[in-house]
């Protein structure tokens, strides 16, 4: 039997301390889903946007807005997702209120261009009340004791407003940039050889992208 676990809840936006909660909002979670054309092209939409920004010179400052982590965390989930799977599920909602509407995009941009084989669960959340926090817990962690678990949520501004998690990780300290970016987030000398290559780039997304992860792993 699970023992009592230590629950950290923290704002998926803010990154404050929350007061502790179990009423979300409902949802459906799907297990061991592959990516699809939606997510491929979504993922690498977003891919070439961040590029673009990189250009630009809006990662410069290396901001909460543009974490430089966008980019310097590929090739640490390119490594652990090819040799651990996908350990956490993206998380979305419908409900265009929220601060936060989706999790995984660069999960996505991973499986999708590099390791398609490989399943992830989903949590789809619908913008009403029925769901609880406890229930998700058991089923993102399969049957694994743990001893603390770290919430991201954040809620929606529709009334009655509802709360969606956007995050769910255990045993670690939680990291405003989630599981892996905590990892990376100092890495400047990786970013600034990343920022050569993408500012020398001839516009080719697809070569970049395959340069930005497999040239690091």
């Amino acid at each position: 039997m699970q023992k009592e676990m230590n629950i950290l809840y923290n704002d998926a936006v803010t990154f404050e301390r929350l007061k502790p909660f179990d009423d979300i909002a409902e949802f459906e979670y799907i297990a061991s889903t592959l990516v699809d054309s939606t997510d491929e092209q979504s993922s690498f939409d977003t891919f070439v946007f961040d590029v673009e920004d990189v250009i630009q010179g809006k990662y410069d400052n290396n901001s909460i807005e543009y974490p430089q982590s966008h980019f310097t965390v590929l090739p640490i989930l390119y490594k652990e997702l090819s040799e651990g799977g996908c350990m956490y599920p993206m998380y979305e909602t419908s409900d265009p209120t929220s601060p936060m509407r989706e999790t995984g995009k660069c999960r996505r941009l991973i499986l999708s261009q590099f390791l398609p084989q490989t399943p992830i669960d989903r949590v789809i959340f619908e913008p009403k009340s029925g769901g609880k926090l406890s229930n998700l817990i058991d089923l993102v962690r399969k049957g694994k004791d743990v001893d603390q678990v770290s919430v991201l949520s954040c809620m929606g501004t529709m009334y009655p407003r509802r709360t969606y998690i956007m995050g769910i990780e255990f045993d670690q300290e939680p990291h405003p940039l989630g599981p892996w970016s905590g990892k990376i987030y100092d890495e400047s000398d990786l970013w600034c050889d990343m920022k050569r290559l993408i500012l020398q780039s001839d516009g080719d997304y697809e070569k970049l992208l395959q340069k930005l992860v497999l040239d690091y792993v």
